[in-house]
């Protein structure tokens, strides 16, 4: 349910990997592109958006197209090749690297081809660490979110604040109440 609420959908590839058998260059689609499927395109290879694949449950990223800004006006170019260079020690899969390519300019009524190929490579990473180059810390930036800070102190100032004048009103009224109590007495006593 929460990958659904992310806008997760895991569609099958329609790629054929079999464990270490390499795969030279083959198609897996063919597709002429409408005019709305090439707006579609457009919007997201301007807004940079990518793709994300699992291969033995180890994550893949790859960029859906790049922009050509050498000419006036810019042209779109979508990857339309897949080269998997797939690490393995002895029977598991231990590492996935993909490399984008086949840059194809598009434009409405352009016939795609979309293909893909695989390489095994033996591979010194030990099963037990294949998920150490996801979780390099210096892979992830820490940025310090200022503001954040700021408005969470300023925000402990006020409440603080805000309780401090409570107590002293609270304080003052009974103090109040005690010296007036305090001087009754004074004057009832002989």
């Amino acid at each position: 349910m929460g990958e659904s609420l992310l806008g997760i959908e895991l569609d099958f590839s329609g790629l054929d990997i079999k464990f270490r058998t390499n795969t030279k260059k083959t198609v897996y689609c063919k597709k002429k592109l409408t005019a709305d499927e090439y707006q579609t395109f457009v919007y997201a290879i301007k807004n940079s958006y990518f793709y994300q694949m699992y291969l033995d449950d180890m994550p893949i990223w790859g960029m859906v197209g790049e922009v050509d800004d050498s000419r006036t006006p810019p042209t779109y170019k979508l990857y339309t090749h897949k080269q998997l260079d797939i690490g393995y020690d002895d029977k598991q899969v231990v590492d996935v690297n993909l490399t984008s390519g086949g840059h194809v300019e598009i434009h409405p009524g352009v016939e795609l081809e979309f293909t893909y190929e695989v390489k095994w490579v033996q591979s010194s990473v030990k099963f037990a660490d294949r998920f150490d180059k996801y979780l390099d810390p210096s892979f992830f930036q820490h940025r310090i979110h200022w503001f954040s800070i700021f408005n969470s102190f300023m925000m402990v100032v006020f409440l603080v604040g805000l309780v401090w004048m409570i107590l002293v009103r609270t304080l003052r009224k009974d103090y109040a109440r005690y010296q007036k109590e305090d001087s009754i007495d004074d004057l009832v006593s002989p």
